[in-house]
């Protein structure tokens, strides 16, 4: 009788907590880099609409500039001009 009290009670608050413990999700831009400005911290990229491997589509203009993450540990490579990268980004 205890176990099955455990088991149904688990059972009850897994989804409870699952919906209480995830916060708002990052969104993620793809595209191709055209600047990146160590000193200030930014990345300037073209978006990726399709984000296709095989077959990009580059015909968002502007560009968007987004400041990399103070703490290195954060941040993968260091972006290179020319080059594809995902950017995940949340509101702060």
């Amino acid at each position: 009788m205890a176990k099955r009290f455990i088991y149904l009670s688990v059972m009850a608050l897994l989804p409870l907590a699952l919906v209480l413990s995830c916060g708002e999700l990052g969104k993620v831009d793809q595209g191709r880099v055209i600047a990146y400005d160590s000193a200030k911290g930014t990345v300037t990229l073209i978006q990726d609409k399709k984000a296709e491997p095989g077959k990009p589509d580059y015909n968002t203009l502007p560009p968007h500039v987004y400041r990399v993450p103070e703490d290195p540990d954060e941040m993968g490579p260091e972006p290179k001009a020319g080059l594809r990268m995902k950017w995940t980004w949340t509101k702060r």
